[in-house]
């Protein structure tokens, strides 16, 4: 007892009143264990003593005495013990995390049944890093709760899963336990034969030397999130997606073992288009395909026009788009308002997030029988959204939510209200439940159950498609949350809920639970005009019967404290455990990243709803790396295009995103200098511009009809009848305007490499500023229509196209105030920026199109430093201008070899300018030689 003893007199130093209570509660603890466990316990609170803080000294001293007293197998609390000791001398932060993780397991579950599948965990705990070690521990929970049932095929799954881990730990330890994580997800399918195919999948990889195995399961971890929650929200197909998933990574692995990585990075992105036999599809045809190498990859990867084909033959997906005008006419005439329809992915118990004039519906839907049978799918789910606007899921501030808020708030003291009575509604109520993901998890299903009663009550029609499509909205909730303990009750009221009654014979404990979910959806759900506050108090009901005593985040010696303390007392203690707290997060944060094997994550077992991953994801590019879709975010003025890659022979779909902005810098005195500097070639450009503009009326002679009589041919016309010879009667003139139908577009490269001095006070980039001063000053005097772009680029996903005076501008001080204040920033991805010029000018329908290149003609870039890959790119952008009817042509400067410009733009495509620093004086002679 001396370790005892002498951690209360260390305790008492740092916290009397935490040295009472560990002294009085925890001599009863000590005394009831194994006298084996005790030395081991006592070593670990010293060492915890020793170095903690106040807060996780409190927290990780009642962890510890939680799972020697409530864990009643004494070999199994030994391991537990000693495994938190072996932790606490390689990191406590992870230590502290390990024993959080073990209390709430023995509190809610107990160990009974589970002893042999813990120690097993253990055995693999104890060969891992700290992190590492953690991070299986965690990710191990689910099967640990499964582990106490009869054998089943979620056992079998479990079993499977850790005789394989142990197999990978001595290939890889952070490979191995990425396996498992994944691996786990996959087990919530409780079938062992998809846990032999990822077992059999990663051995393909580690039986390889290097770090193919892990970047393979680095890589693997979303994509394997994304697959799961797609799997498992296909119901009964699910198990046919992530196997075919398996199955045609491993039949790419035998040829690519890198096509194959990709294929499983972007195979949930294609089974969100496309349907089971199209994907396999879309496989076979790749592996029947003649490519190898680059293109394999391509392919596999979905970055590649062949691949793009393949997965446009093989769909039967039907697109919001094609229906949105019919869905909108539809949802005006449910609701009698002119709603906005948006994409977004579409889960049947998540709610619009935060608007009463908006209806989220899925980009796709795939599947089903028949184009006919999509649209009925989509019609359903329209009417669902529609409901919830309708019925008042929305409600805000409304006596009925505010007397209701009153009551939760004297129902849960502790947990006030968030709002100000006037912006009440379902989500400030909801927050106000001790236990808040499980009640809003209940509010969810409840709240839709109402919606879809008093869609059946007010439309009867929609009775026999609302059945038809139970099944499919059953599969369509979120399948990527698990609460542990409470999720089998939530599936039986998922079931009830949506009318289609509980499966299997159900034990006592669920048989109450069903008796009063009937009773809850019959009094306040299934009536008449049962509103959002009706399905909160159903939500309060089911809570109540669950009866969470106290979040999960707290253990039994919290509460006895709690209840002990006065309420001065305990507003002390929650402040300053509020400090120390911060701190000690930060610490454990230090320890995280100080970590050598830090390269592992796991999600946590229970996630807020509206944080859930999505799975309407686009497949115009893999889900990661450089194929990562670059249209899942949202940006304005955004435009994506093909990018040719020579190394493949093919255009790499949607690859390169331009965003057009307006350029916001300005700079009057760089304006001025050169304006003096210029003055006089200003003058005399001006001059000479104005000559080639042409006269306005033409006069046109020898018409039959016109728009003045000429006289001379009139004349002789009178003549000739008098003297009785055939007489013209071509006597008019017209009079034609006459106009240069001419449009031209000057792009400015503002890359680094404009940065080069050209002279002591002027750089290249100074020089083409110049130089469009200039001919913006000519233009305007000549009348042609004109504009400026300039860009630069920082990778394919942000190729910035900056907009100093557009077509339909006039000149202005404002737009050479633009063209003073531009700088140059980074890189040159020419192919794209020449693209989008071309978009503009396709837009023109002035008969001569003119594209004006100012550049160093040196393309460069993130993902664009091959020169040959830049080059060619360059090359077919040229080429796609020309088949668009533009005239590209470049302007080049500290360029001494013709050749490259030769094979990008032609022999009469470009000009070489040797001095830069006389551009502005040669380059109103170029455009009056391409424009006459």
């Amino acid at each position: 007892m001396v370790r005892w003893v002498d951690c209360s007199i260390r305790l008492a130093r740092v916290d009397p009143s935490l040295a009472d209570e560990f002294f009085r509660k925890g001599t009863d603890v000590v005394v009831s264990i194994s006298p084996s466990i005790r030395p081991r316990l006592l070593a670990l609170c010293s060492r915890i003593v020793q170095i903690y803080g106040r807060e996780a000294l409190r927290d990780c001293l009642r962890l510890n005495m939680t799972i020697a007293a409530q864990t009643r197998d004494q070999t199994l609390s030994a391991r537990l013990i000693e495994a938190a000791l072996n932790l606490s001398s390689k990191s406590l932060g992870y230590c502290r995390v390990f024993l959080r993780r073990t209390a709430e397991i023995v509190q809610q579950y107990g160990d009974e049944g589970r002893e042999d599948f813990l120690l097993r965990v253990l055995d693999l705990v104890e060969r891992l890093p700290a992190k590492l070690a953690v991070d299986l521990f965690e990710a191990a929970s689910p099967l640990i709760e499964r582990a106490g049932d009869p054998p089943s095929p979620a056992r079998e799954s479990s079993d499977l899963l850790l005789r394989h881990v142990e197999r990978f730990i001595a290939v890889d330890a952070v490979s191995a336990v990425r396996f498992f994580i994944c691996g786990v997800k996959f087990a919530r399918f409780e079938d062992a034969a998809l846990i032999g195919k990822w077992a059999a999948l990663c051995d393909r990889f580690a039986s390889v030397e290097g770090a193919t195995f892990d970047n393979f399961t680095m890589r693997a971890e979303e994509a394997t999130d994304a697959l799961v929650t797609l799997g498992l929200a296909r119901g009964g197909e699910g198990k046919a997606f992530v196997g075919a998933v398996l199955d045609g990574t491993a039949s790419i692995a035998e040829r690519s073992l890198v096509a194959a990585i990709r294929c499983y990075e972007v195979s949930p992105v294609l089974l969100a288009r496309l349907s089971l036999n199209a994907y396999r599809d879309w496989i076979s045809r790749g592996l029947a395909s003649s490519f190898e190498g680059n293109k394999l990859i391509a392919y596999f990867a979905g970055e590649s026009r062949a691949s793009q084909r393949s997965m446009a033959e093989a769909s039967d997906a039907l697109r919001l788009e094609e229906i949105l005008p019919v869905l909108k006419g539809y949802l005006s005439m449910l609701t009698g308002k002119d709603l906005t329809v948006i994409s977004r992915p579409w889960k049947y118990d998540l709610l619009e997030p935060d608007s009463s004039e908006v209806v989220g519906l899925p980009e796709m839907i795939v599947g089903f029988e028949s184009a006919e049978e999509r649209f009925r799918f989509y019609k359903v789910l329209a009417a669902q959204g529609a409901g919830q606007i309708e019925f008042g899921t929305h409600e805000v501030g409304t006596e009925r939510l505010r007397t209701l808020g009153l009551e939760l708030c004297k129902k849960f003291p502790h947990r006030p209200l968030a709002s100000s009575n006037d912006q009440v509604d379902w989500r400030t109520l909801i927050a106000i439940f001790p236990q808040t993901a499980l009640a809003q998890r209940l509010f969810l299903i409840l709240e839709n159950a109402r919606v879809e009663h008093r869609l059946r009550s007010r439309y009867r029609g929609l009775g026999r498609d609302l059945d038809w499509a139970r099944i499919f909205r059953k599969s369509s909730r979120p399948p990527d949350r698990y609460m542990m303990k409470y999720e089998p009750f939530l599936e039986l009221l998922f079931a009830e809920a949506l009318g289609q009654g509980a499966e299997g014979a159900p034990d006592a404990e669920k048989i109450s639970w069903l008796g009063e979910v009937k009773a809850v959806l019959t009094t306040y759900v299934r009536k008449t005009e049962a509103s959002v506050a009706d399905t909160i108090r159903a939500c309060l009901k089911l809570y109540e019967h669950l009866a969470p005593e106290e979040p999960e985040s707290e253990l039994r010696w919290e509460k006895e404290r709690l209840r002990e303390e006065s309420p001065a007392k305990r507003k002390e203690t929650v402040e300053a455990e509020g400090r120390d707290g911060a701190g000690e997060q930060l610490k454990l944060e230090q320890r995280e990243r100080d970590e050598k094997p830090d390269r592992v994550r796991t999600k946590p077992l229970e996630q807020p709803w509206w944080n859930a991953p999505a799975t309407n994801l686009r497949a115009s590019a893999a889900v990661r790396s450089t194929a990562q879709p670059l249209d899942e975010i949202c940006v304005p003025n955004a435009f994506y295009y093909d990018e040719w890659d020579a190394r493949l022979g093919d255009y790499r779909p949607h690859w390169c995103r331009v965003i057009e902005r307006e350029w916001r810098a300005d700079d009057s005195n760089f304006v001025k200098r050169a304006r003096v500097e210029h003055s006089g070639l200003i003058k005399q450009l001006r001059h000479r511009f104005q000559l080639l503009r042409p006269v306005r009326l033409r006069r046109i002679r020898g018409q039959v009809d016109g728009d003045e009589i000429d006289l001379e041919a009139a004349i002789e016309r009178v003549i000739d009848r008098r003297a009785h010879r055939a007489s013209s009667a071509r006597i008019y003139v017209e009079l034609q305007r006459r106009e240069r139908e001419i449009a031209v577009c000057f792009l400015l490269d503002m890359s680094g490499s404009t940065s080069a001095r050209i002279a002591a006070h002027k750089c290249v980039l100074d020089a083409e500023k110049e130089t469009l001063l200039l001919m913006s000053e000519a233009l305007n005097a000549l009348g042609d229509l004109y504009a400026i772009y300039g860009f630069s680029s920082n990778g394919r996903a942000n190729v910035s196209f900056y907009r100093f005076k557009g077509f339909d501008e006039p000149y202005s001080e404002l737009i050479a105030n633009r063209i003073g204040g531009a700088k140059w920033l980074s890189n040159t991805r020419l192919g794209a920026a020449i693209r989008h010029a071309t978009r503009r000018l396709s837009e023109r329908s002035e008969a001569t199109r003119l594209l004006i290149l100012l550049s160093d003609a040196q393309p460069t870039d993130d993902e664009y430093g091959d020169t040959h890959y830049a080059r060619e790119d360059t090359r077919l952008a040229v080429a796609e201008a020309r088949a668009s009817g533009i005239f590209p042509f470049c302007i080049a400067f500290g360029l001494e070899d013709d050749a490259q410009l030769d094979e990008v733009f032609g022999k009469s495509g470009y000009a070489i300018v040797q001095d830069v620093f006389r551009l502005p004086e040669k380059m109103p002679d170029i455009y009056r030689r391409l424009t006459t």
